[in-house]
């Protein structure tokens, strides 16, 4: 039985959260496409920061399990550069300098004077459907390099240390653990 060293399983961690991730933004994608929300309505705001939050996540990790930009694949690297700009400047942060789209400078503030009544409000990201299908190739992408490595990772190490059983598993982050591979006894298998 092989036993993974801590950068093997540190890897495993990265790219298994990577990959729960970007099937979440898929998905997000899938239902912006699937519902057609109208574009200032909230179901479009609402999957937009669900979509722009879930891919954004692995490349916004602590340095040690932080994917890299070069990660993604250079064809699709000017929809990976806007996902992640609308990330950090308008979903995460509202920064002074944030993006223009073609409905305008997204962090101005509105004051709205209607029958002598005041509103002050402020722009809302959205994504468009155009933008939702460009992400998906990229997203399956994304995916499929982390399932070679957790693939791999589950043949070499877990396949060989645990009997095909019906049960939950936990691999270690510890550094140097009595066990790098626990049973969890408490919680059900998950699909």
């Amino acid at each position: 039985m092989q036993i993974p060293s801590y950068a093997e399983r540190i890897l495993f961690w990265q790219q298994a959260y990577a990959r729960s991730a970007f099937i979440d933004a898929g998905r997000y994608a899938g239902r912006i496409l699937e519902l057609d929300p109208p574009l200032g309505s909230l179901d479009r705001k609402s999957l937009t920061a669900a979509f722009v939050s879930a891919y954004g996540r692995p490349f916004k990790q602590r340095r040690a399990v932080r994917l890299s930009d070069d990660s993604v694949p250079i064809e699709h690297r000017a929809t990976h550069d806007s996902i992640i700009e609308v990330r950090d400047k308008i979903i995460a942060h509202r920064d002074l300098d944030g993006p223009i789209t073609e409905w305008g400078f997204v962090s101005k503030v509105r004051v709205d004077i209607v029958s002598n009544e005041m509103a002050i409000n402020t722009r809302s990201p959205f994504i468009s459907n155009e933008m939702a299908q460009e992400a998906r190739p990229l997203i399956e992408q994304l995916i499929s390099v982390a399932d070679r490595v957790i693939d791999d990772f589950v043949r070499r190490f877990i396949m060989t240390s645990v009997t095909p059983a019906d049960a939950s598993y936990v691999v270690s982050l510890e550094e140097d653990p009595e066990q790098w591979l626990q049973r969890e006894a408490s919680d059900p298998p998950t699909t």
